[in-house]
């Protein structure tokens, strides 16, 4: 990987970051990881179940407010802690914004299993506890969590939350992408396809999980420039080239 797209590197991607740090002042944010006397972020995130730290969250806050399309997708919304901050985003902006979120939505442990043993490969899955209490145990599906969690806030009228596969029920392109559906090589390889496809000529990507490895994977695999790693959250800007990746079949 080039000093150019490396994580933590000190030229233009520097530039970025304190462009992030000074929007976020003016916002009145303060880009920090939470300390044990508790979160410092001002954005409803912090009160919705999840595994997004509140440094993502405001990255991920500032990323969307500063894209200029109106047209926004998120994969992987789970309980509508990443999807809050987007909507608010989209809320502060006050840019016409169509945003369409998705999440899998499985009904039942055995089929979150099955979907990662696919995926994966392997014989062996464990469901994360927090999926077990927080939907399973409920009866329930992320989508519809999701949507009490963000009404709450009055974030609900900003997205459109769907359960399903977004690669089945989506062929919109979109300017700006936010992805949880990346947290390896593997993954990487099957599911990146499908967000170039539905990316925009000229998109935002914001991908969680992102290593060192996962980075090189997505630029290995994409027309796509590292912009900064904050915590696992990248942001990535993405311009089509003329040989588009192949999508599976």
């Amino acid at each position: 990987m080039s000093s150019e797209n490396t994580p933590g590197t000190q030229d233009g991607s520097s530039a970025v970051k304190n462009l992030i740090n000074r929007s976020l002042g003016m916002a009145g944010y303060k880009l920090s990881r939470v300390n044990p006397q508790g979160s410092q972020t001002k954005l409803v995130s912090a009160q919705i179940p999840g595994w997004f730290s509140d440094e993502e969250a405001e990255a991920l806050y500032i990323a969307a407010s500063l894209v200029s399309g109106n047209r926004f997708l998120e994969i992987g919304h789970f309980l509508g802690r990443s999807t809050s901050a987007i909507c608010e985003a989209i809320r502060d902006s006050g840019f016409p914004t169509e945003f369409n979120s998705y999440d899998l939505g499985f009904a039942n442990a055995e089929e979150f299993v099955a979907h990662y043993k696919r995926i994966h490969d392997t014989t062996s899955v464990e469901v994360p506890a927090e999926y077990d209490q927080l939907v399973f145990a409920q009866k329930t599906t992320t989508t519809e969590l999701a949507k009490r969690h963000l009404a709450r806030f009055g974030l609900d009228r900003f997205v459109n939350l769907i359960n399903g596969d977004f690669t089945l029920l989506d062929r919109t392109q979109y300017d700006f992408v936010f992805c949880d559906a990346l947290h390896d090589p593997g993954e990487i390889r099957l599911n990146l396809p499908f967000v170039v496809t539905a990316s925009s000529d000229d998109c935002v990507w914001a991908f969680h999980d992102m290593t060192e490895t996962n980075v090189a994977a997505v630029l290995q695999m994409s027309s796509a420039r590292l912009i900064r790693v904050i915590d696992t959250l990248g942001i990535f800007r993405f311009r089509r080239t003329q040989t588009p990746i192949a999508v599976r079949s």
